[in-house]
Formats: C-alpha cells, sequence, structure tokens
C-alpha cells in the first residue's frame, strides 16, 4: 500500500472527531493528492539477539558473576551449586509500535556434552537488572570475582542493588519449558512466551527479560549455553519473532475520511 502526501492532515483528522459536516469543503480533493483506499495487515519476521545476558552462580555472599562470559549455565552442579541464565531482548527496537505478535521462539546453542536430557524452563523476570564486565577464565563453570554492575546470586547490579529473592526475582510459573539434551540448538516456544513479547512491546519498562531454569532438585543436572559473547556468531542467543501490523487509529481516521470524501464527490459528479 502507498500514502501520499495530505495537505493539512490536522483539519483531516479534525474533521473524525467530530468536525466532518464542517470541514468536508476543505478537506475535499485539494486535501488529498491521492487516496488511500485499503489498508491491510502486513505480516514481518525479526531475529534478535540478546541486549544482555548473564549466569546467577549460587553464592552466600554474592561476589560472584560471569557478564561478559561467553557462556551461560542453568541447572545444578554436582557439589550441588545452582545455576540460573538472565537473558533480555530490546523487543520495542526491532519491532513497529503497533505490531501484534503471532508467534515467538528463543533459540539457544547447547555447548555441553550429555547423555542425559533434563528440563529447562523459562520465567519472566520481575526487577531489572545489569550485565557487568565480568568475563570467568576457561569453561566459566564456576563464575570469576563479581564486578560493579554485574547480576550476581544476590545482587540485580553487584554491588548496588540486591534482588528481593536471593537467587533472582521471577514469575514461579514457568513460559515454556523444554528437555535439553547433548550439544546442538534447541528453541523455546510457547503461547506465553508470545504474551509476554506482546506485553514488552506494550510496557517497554516492564522488560526485564526471562531466567532459564534447570532441574534444580538433583546434581549434575547442568547445562552450558553459548551466551551473547560467543566467539561463533551463529551460536549466540536468539529470539525469532514473527508479527503481524494493524493500521494505526490515526491511518483508520484518514481511510474513514477519505471515503466520506470520495462518496460525496461520486454523489456530486453524479
Amino acid at each position: 500500500m502507498a500514502i501520499l502526501p495530505i495537505r493539512d492532515e490536522t483539519a483531516c483528522i479534525m474533521a473524525i472527531s467530530g468536525h466532518l459536516s464542517a470541514m468536508l469543503t476543505r478537506c475535499s480533493a485539494s486535501c488529498f493528492v491521492a487516496v488511500l483506499l485499503t489498508a491491510p495487515a502486513t505480516a514481518g519476521i525479526v531475529a534478535i539477539g540478546a541486549s544482555q545476558d548473564a549466569t546467577l552462580y549460587e553464592s552466600s555472599t554474592g561476589a560472584l558473576g560471569n557478564g561478559s562470559g561467553q557462556y551461560l549455565f542453568g541447572g545444578s552442579t554436582n557439589q550441588p551449586q545452582l545455576r540460573r541464565a538472565l537473558l533480555a531482548f530490546d523487543v520495542i527496537s526491532a519491532l513497529p509500535q503497533n505490531a501484534l505478535i503471532q508467534s515467538v521462539s528463543l533459540q539457544l546453542h547447547v555447548a555441553s556434552a550429555s547423555a542425559l536430557a533434563h528440563s529447562f524452563s523459562l520465567h519472566t523476570v520481575t526487577s531489572p537488572w545489569t550485565e557487568g564486565a565480568s568475563d570467568a577464565t576457561g569453561n566459566e563453570g564456576s563464575g570469576t570475582a563479581a564486578l560493579a554492575g554485574d547480576a550476581t546470586w544476590l545482587h540485580s547490579s553487584y554491588a548496588s542493588s540486591s534482588w528481593t529473592v536471593a537467587g533472582g526475582d521471577f514469575n514461579s510459573l514457568a513460559s515454556a519449558s523444554l528437555m535439553v539434551g547433548d550439544i546442538g540448538f534447541y528453541s523455546w516456544t510457547s503461547a506465553q512466551l508470545t504474551s509476554d513479547v506482546q506485553g514488552w512491546l506494550s510496557d517497554p519498562a516492564g522488560n526485564f527479560g526471562w531466567i532459564l531454569r534447570g532441574e534444580e532438585s538433583g546434581y549434575g543436572t547442568t547445562r552450558r549455553f553459548d551466551s551473547s559473547e560467543s566467539f561463533e556468531s551463529s551460536f549466540r542467543p536468539q529470539l525469532v519473532i514473527q508479527y503481524s501490523t494493524v493500521p494505526t487509529p490515526g491511518t483508520l481516521a484518514l481511510l474513514t475520511l477519505a471515503s466520506v470524501v470520495a462518496s460525496k464527490q461520486r454523489r456530486r459528479m453524479g
């Protein structure tokens, strides 16, 4: 579809909002260079990377972080100690404001081998957090000393802000769950994930992303995932969003006015 220039858009919108009869003469052919006759919904798909991600390492001091490491962790270690991964995506910058989310898929790449599969669930985070610059060495499974701004087991932003509950503030009801096994790509998708993203688009201030939790009641359920800092760009987290768009209220108002004006002109010509 194509929208051509309008000489006096404000006057046209006023016509729709209660002054139509008084403005029709002014909003005739001289008001429109051309009329948009139809405005069908359009569809699109975007794949966006994480705007920030980090691992929460269980620690009584909350002094372990890994904000800029190339891996994320979830599950329970052999000790056992818990690991949880935070991921956030800037959906407002990637989508039209009038987007209607049709489906959502979060793709992660597992970087550690395992013969057993365990359940991993995504939960919406309910408090803001920051990534930080700490970068663990080796396989990064133990984390490293937290730096200012790191998300840790006790801190949403080390060491100035704390979680309400140790281990992160999040919705106890999972948005999606998936069995995760050996090395490879895994995709979480559900109606609730779709609803989460639609909510973030409507209320960007409430977008704190998801926290990824593995099975936490046993031993040795940890998985290592590639992060947004992975050396292999194709392994980095991706949020794939399918959406459609509908005409904005202003466009609909102009369409209505265009129809009225066209009808009036046809009657005059008849």
